[in-house]
């Protein structure tokens, strides 16, 4: 609702603009020029707000390029609203500024996240986020998403191989 607010508010004050800019050229009625440039400096203000507005709440997943979510997500914190969404707040690949998205509440999903955060507590490591993108993107779930989100917890790396070649082993001899 805030981001059709705000379209609506920026279009409307461009229109204004442009017909501010081109009254003083073709409008010969001064009281028309005058309302015209009242309107507009009467929109600044809200368009600013508006845009303020929507620098706080998260972004809709719809709204998201497809490319942002090709690879996996790290996840830093999560808000579940039953009915209404479920609302992270995540780091994307290449990028050092956290983004808060919105998804459109579904059980699963939410189920998929709980368990996520299991396995990543007790693997002592980050949740990250995955699309399991089905028939090419030709079919959307239920949800109007196309693919599946996936929450995993990253595995714990693998241990360094030991080269016993290079360092020989101690051998300990008891005292006599």
């Amino acid at each position: 609702m805030v981001e059709l607010i705000s379209v609506a508010t920026v279009t409307t004050s461009i229109l204004l603009l442009i017909i501010a800019l081109l009254s003083v050229r073709f409008i010969y009625n001064f009281k028309i020029k005058i309302l015209i440039i009242i309107l507009f400096i009467i929109i600044l203000p809200i368009n600013y707000k508006s845009f303020l507005d929507i620098v706080g709440h998260p972004k809709p997943y719809q709204l998201v390029s497809s490319s942002t979510f090709n690879k996996p997500i790290q996840i830093l914190g999560y808000y579940l609203s039953e009915g209404k969404g479920i609302y992270l707040y995540v780091i994307l690949p290449k990028t050092s500024t956290p983004m808060s998205y919105k998804l459109k509440w579904n059980i699963k999903t939410a189920q998929n996240l709980m368990d996520g955060i299991k396995s990543a507590k007790k693997n002592k490591s980050k949740l990250y986020l995955v699309i399991n993108k089905k028939n090419n993107n030709k079919t959307k779930n239920k949800n109007g998403y196309k693919g599946v989100f996936k929450f995993y917890a990253k595995p714990q790396p693998a241990l360094p191989k030991k080269n016993y070649q290079k360092n020989k082993p101690i051998e300990y001899s008891p005292p006599k």
